[in-house]
């Protein structure tokens, strides 16, 4: 196993801002943190707890200790600087663009859009479907679920399944989007979470005649396509927003009780199950005879499918590892959370090709075209980081920005810009922005 992880340095600075009150701030490079608050000095036995560091202060103005995140527990020595933390720069290409077309919804999309035969299809959290014509983004048609829509739409045969906010799996007709079936999945003594943290959604997969979703009520659910009943339910210990993955005969999704579940597809038996460390929001991604997954513990995993057994590990360093990523050409591109970055990795060792800080969380998944590398980009108000929300086209084979377009905060919204996965079809890029406006601009 290989542990990736090129960090090589913290940096505390301890603040006197009040009576008796010694202030922590946290500047971490590698997870682009600058000035980040991480709470007072408090004695603890004969050491002292400063921010995530739990040690002891000897004479020579040294901290030797021990860094926690989740269950991490990094050994670490400080030592007295006069050095000072500079915070990362975005490197604007100064170039915008213009959308071609918009479409205003009722609600922040969240949903990332799916087309077939010229139709767009993505869930909003005003509760609707929509069907828009790709060329001109005219409406076709809408469905009213009457609950907030997160995750992304299935097209299959002629029909789409999505899931709302109230549990129900829909499936309607593509043509018309009238309903054929749905499907309970949610259990009415669960409490779902609202963060804005918490609160994505596992989108419907399909393999052989079955469908596989995840659900906030621990549930992972195998449904048959055409009469939409259930055929089992794998448990869980905490929400599924991670949408499943199938590989050969094995179903892989993540929960957010932390662990990584491979389960046989035709029965829901366990197979084996990873610890991760942390929740796990982002999806699975099989690559050869990986399976790979990203974890709130900051790390990026490469498990052996038929074992799970971590081939190499990439820390992100107290960044959650949100995005899923894709892997275009033996190249992984993923996103990040607060360390503001996209990543190109060695999919079979956790390499790192580049890496390019665009300024906020790179939550979703990029897209790939031409060597272009397409990101939606999520602000946050009044964050103890400065991020900025935006959509932005990158070199693929450097990381270096082409274009961007850049958004403002949305009125009593806590986050800004884009999480929808971008879709890349004829020419044009598709995607909806959390201020509810779904755009189409030309590649």
């Amino acid at each position: 196993m290989t542990i990736r992880d090129k960090s090589e340095e913290i940096i505390v600075t301890i603040k006197n801002e009040g009576e008796d009150t010694l202030n922590v701030y946290f500047d971490i490079p590698k997870a682009n943190m600058h000035q980040f608050f991480m709470g007072n000095i408090v004695p603890k036995d004969s050491l002292y707890r400063i921010g995530l560091i739990l040690g002891e202060i000897n004479a020579q103005d040294r901290l030797v200790g021990t860094f926690f995140y989740y269950e991490k527990e990094i050994p670490v020595e400080l030592i007295r600087s006069e050095q000072k933390p500079q915070s990362p720069q975005v490197k604007l290409s100064g170039k915008s663009k213009t959308p071609k077309w918009t479409f205003k919804t009722g609600g922040a999309i969240w949903s990332s859009p799916r087309m077939s035969s010229n139709k767009i299809v993505f869930g909003s959290t005003d509760g609707k479907v929509y069907a828009l014509d790709k060329n001109g983004g005219q409406l076709l048609w809408e469905f009213n679920t009457g609950s907030p829509i997160k995750g992304s739409p299935l097209i299959q045969n002629g029909s789409v399944c999505i899931l709302s906010k109230n549990g129900l799996l829909y499936k309607l007709h593509l043509e018309t989007g009238s309903e054929i079936w749905s499907f309970k999945t949610l259990n009415n003594e669960v409490e779902v979470n609202d963060s804005p943290y918490d609160d994505y959604s596992s989108s419907p997969i399909i393999n052989n005649g079955t469908i596989y979703i995840g659900s906030a009520d621990y549930n992972l659910y195998a449904i048959d396509e055409h009469t939409g009943e259930e055929k089992w339910r794998f448990t869980t210990e905490g929400m599924i927003s991670s949408t499943p993955l199938v590989d050969d005969n094995s179903v892989y999704v993540g929960s957010m009780d932390n662990w990584l579940y491979s389960v046989d597809r035709k029965t829901g038996v366990l197979i084996w199950k990873f610890d991760t460390h942390g929740p796990v929001i982002s999806s699975p991604l099989s690559y050869k005879n990986l399976v790979i997954i990203g974890s709130r513990n900051s790390d990026l995993y490469a498990l052996q499918k038929d074992t799970g057994s971590p081939e190499w590990i990439y820390s992100y360093w107290t960044s959650w590892v949100e995005s899923s990523g894709i892997i275009v050409d033996d190249r992984l591109y993923i996103g990040s959370s607060d360390s503001g970055n996209v990543y190109c990795l060695d999919p079979t060792t956790g390499e790192e090709y580049w890496t390019s800080f665009v300024g906020g969380s790179a939550w979703g998944n990029p897209a790939f075209s031409a060597n272009n590398l397409y990101t939606g980009v999520v602000g946050t108000v009044g964050y103890s980081i400065d991020h900025k929300g935006a959509f932005v086209c990158l070199d693929a084979s450097s990381g270096m920005e082409k274009w961007r377009f850049d958004y403002q905060p949305t009125p009593d919204q806590l986050t800004f810009g884009v999480y929808s996965t971008p879709l890349v079809s004829d020419g044009m890029v598709l995607f909806g922005g959390l201020d509810e406006v779904f755009y189409a601009f030309e590649e």
